[in-house]
């Protein structure tokens, strides 16, 4: 750890950033409470110490150019620093005016993290890995001290939500604002002989997860009142509302309902929120491949386009309580692995904030001279870093063939297997059963599972009742999708309409582990979809026969196991991946699908979302 003068890394950010502001003789806040607001995270539109007012957005973890009068920072851009290890794409401005300062003409510029070089010499400058360090190990650059890159927490990306809970200093007034704010209690210490952060002793996304956390006055499905304790992303205690010290920072939840977070084990990001672009005025299944493969051909869909689909198909289900997705995305079939590249993109704005598994999706046919292209493809995926392999069976010439070399493939890579089964009403197409025998007869050793399984649903009980064993020994996990299926089958079924589900009950009966996904979102293959694994579960409810608690698990801790991760019930050593809602139970929950919900990773609040209603009469 680089000290300097005995001072902590807290007040040594301070004493650097006070420097540069009485050297440039500018005129604003101090560092101290610069730093406080950057903590506050949230939108200040008030009076501050000294007579000072701040109008604006100070977005969370994103680091902000303050600037007063004619001395603005307008030319201070594209720049790095080291202060609170944030790192971001944009900086936002916030406006002040400004009578005396308390402290003196002192300002702290606050700027973000990009690839040129500062405008200026001196500039404190935020750099990953210790090539600077080894060339400069006193931390100095023309004279003035910069990021000292072994300092906790530095190495990690930020994230526009980064500050959300933190220890702060000493200055009296902006302590309360924060406090008012987020509920942080200030450190009396101001930061000192702690390797956690910068600043103030701000955490990073590394350290945050390792800091005690009490959720309070929280409603659990059992119906009791309970403060969940949360330490290193971690349930650490589980007691009576009231009962954790109320000296621990925390969230008041005001009576939510705490589920586990919820998980989308089903999703193609890749395709989502394409519908208006890409019609199926057919409606079947046909015709979504048909409208997208014409699409694809006629270069609808370019990489920019589908990177920023993608993040906006993770934002809403995070927005909406999903904290680990399993998503498919499409590889060969003329497009190679470009799908994957811009989905692995998306997906980096959101380390340390969802689970996220890829498989690789790939076209059909796989099998004989024709599927030689989507093969390698295939093979081109795995080497980029997919975490299972997929395909479709029931639409190749070859079913048995393509479960063949994927089991192959995904072997040789030490990968799982997640292929879509059977999405159809045609009671001979049984390639469950096909994969059930091949993954027993290899010993494939990796997870698989099997999504959609509709014909599964249209055979006789009898034969149901067969494959279900046939799959629970092969240990294979079957996850329907209830909102798609019910859009994509019985189009040409009058009587009698088949809701195109797999049969969940008989598989469960069977020891069958499964969980439930909704699919695509908004595109040909479904025009609806909110995002929401509350509509899912709703739906398992009314065209399933799902009671609400089944259907609650088959989104939520079955999707974790078919994930693999551990089950959230809400019990000392849990992961605290949760979610807060505005309901009274399980049931209402479903029934309203309230906006009102916190979202939880590893114990850090990572997303909320809010509404309002009135009635004017």
């Amino acid at each position: 750890m680089h000290r300097t003068n005995g001072t902590s890394p807290g007040d040594w950010g301070i004493e650097c950033i006070e420097r540069e502001a009485r050297e440039e003789d500018t005129i604003g806040l101090t560092a101290r409470q610069t730093v406080q607001l950057l903590a506050l995270g949230a939108h200040m539109d008030g009076n501050l110490p000294g007579g000072r007012t701040v109008h604006g957005w100070l977005v969370p973890g994103i680091a902000s150019t303050l600037h007063h009068g004619p001395r603005s920072a307008d030319r201070i851009t594209n720049q790095c620093h080291w202060l609170v290890g944030v790192q971001t794409e944009r900086a936002e401005r916030l406006g002040t005016t400004d009578t005396e300062p308390e402290h003196g003409s002192s300002t702290a510029q606050l700027v973000e993290c990009g690839r040129g070089r500062a405008e200026r010499t001196g500039v404190p400058q935020h750099r990953r890995g210790d090539a600077d360090a080894e060339s400069n190990p006193r931390g100095f650059a023309g004279g003035r001290r910069k990021h000292h890159p072994r300092i906790a927490g530095n190495a990690l990306v930020g994230h526009p939500d980064l500050v959300q809970t933190c220890s702060i200093g000493r200055a009296h007034s902006l302590d309360e604002r924060v406090r008012a704010g987020s509920g942080i209690e200030p450190d009396p210490s101001g930061g000192a002989d702690t390797d956690v952060g910068h600043g103030r002793n701000f955490p990073t996304r590394a350290t945050l997860g390792a800091m005690t956390h009490v959720l309070r006055n929280a409603l659990l499905p059992d119906g009791r009142r309970v403060d969940i304790s949360v330490d290193a992303g971690r349930i650490t205690a589980v007691g009576a509302a009231g009962s954790a010290p109320g000296t621990a920072a925390g969230d008041d939840l005001g009576g939510r309902l705490v589920i586990p977070g919820m998980v989308e084990p089903h999703a193609h990001i890749d395709k989502a929120l394409t519908a208006d672009a890409v019609p199926n005025p057919r409606g079947d299944l046909d015709g979504a491949i048909e409208a997208w493969i014409a699409a694809a051909q006629r270069g609808q869909f370019t990489y920019e386009d589908m990177v920023l689909r993608a993040r906006a198909a993770l934002e809403r289900l995070l927005l909406n309580g999903t904290t680990a997705v399993r998503t498919h995305v499409n590889v060969g079939g003329g497009v190679g692995v470009m799908h994957v590249r811009a989905v692995k993109e998306a997906i980096t704005e959101f380390a340390g904030l969802m689970d996220i598994q890829i498989v690789a999706l790939t076209s059909s046919p796989m099998t004989g001279a024709d599927g030689a292209e989507n093969r390698a493809s295939l093979i081109e995926a795995m080497e980029l870093g997919v975490d299972l392999v997929g395909g479709c069976p029931h639409l190749d010439p070859d079913p048995q063939g393509l479960i063949d070399n994927a089991l192959a493939v995904a072997a040789d890579a030490g990968a799982g297997l997640d292929l879509h089964i059977d999405e159809t009403l045609d009671p001979h197409m049984l390639s469950l059963q096909l994969l059930a025998r091949s993954v027993m007869n290899t010993g494939f050793a990796h997870p698989v599972s099997a999504s959609h399984c509709v014909s599964l649903s249209v055979v006789p009980l009898e034969t149901q009742q067969v494959i279900a064993r046939q799959v629970a020994e092969a240990r294979i996990s079957v996850i329907p999708l209830p909102q798609t299926n019910l859009f994509l089958q019985g189009w040409h079924h009058d009587v009698a309409m088949p809701r195109g589900i797999a049969p969940i009950n008989v598989l469960r009966e069977a020891g069958v582990l499964v969980a439930a996904g909704a699919d695509n979102v908004q595109d040909p293959f479904n025009p609806m979809g909110r995002s929401d694994a509350l509509e899912t579960a709703a739906l398992l409810v009314m065209a399933a026969h799902q009671l609400p608690d089944a259907a609650m698990d088959l989104v939520g801790n079955a999707g974790r196991e078919v994930l693999g991760l551990p089950r959230v019930e809400m019990r000392v050593g849990d992961p605290a991946d949760l979610v807060a809602i505005a309901a009274p139970s399980v049931r209402g929950a479903l029934a309203d699908a309230p906006r009102d919900r916190i979202v939880y990773r590893q114990g850090r609040r990572v997303a909320q979302r809010s509404e309002t209603s009135s009635i004017s009469r």
